[in-house]
């Protein structure tokens, strides 16, 4: 799945996406959690090391992250690769019930890797109002 299904959608994604997407892994990018003042620090410094980012999309870039990937959001969210985890890490990335979890690696094993949020949400035994609620936290 490209790079663009792993971070949340909203207004700036796009040019998150094109513009820092090129160089980084946006996964391993977003980790961060800065406010805004630090995501415009952070977004200087690459423009310092030679990010050719257009003047009028640095703030946009800069707004979308500190929405995004800001001290309020808990460390917890990371997001879960539905396709590698094990059950207990999709329990504890989730907050899902182990049986859901367990559910959801047995479907998995027997059918073959999931392709987006619905997928999962039809396993038997799964909550699916769980999964399309949590369906920002989950990569492929």
């Amino acid at each position: 799945m490209s790079v663009a299904a792993d971070i949340p959608d909203g207004p700036g994604k796009e040019v998150v996406v094109r513009q820092c997407g090129t160089c980084h892994d946006l996964v391993m990018a977003t980790r961060k959690r800065l406010d805004k003042a630090g995501w415009d620090t952070e977004v200087d410094k690459m423009v310092l090391l030679g990010a050719k980012i257009p003047d009028e999309e640095i703030p946009i870039i800069i707004e979308y992250m500190a929405k995004h990937f800001n001290p309020s959001v808990p460390a917890a969210r990371e997001r879960v690769n539905i396709n590698t985890a094990s059950a207990t890490e999709i329990e504890r990335g989730l907050a899902l019930p182990a049986k859901e979890a367990t559910a959801i690696v047995a479907f998995r094993d027997k059918n073959g890797n999931f392709k987006d949020w619905q997928s999962v949400a039809k396993v038997p035994g799964v909550d699916s109002k769980k999964i399309e609620a949590k369906k920002d936290l989950l990569s492929f």
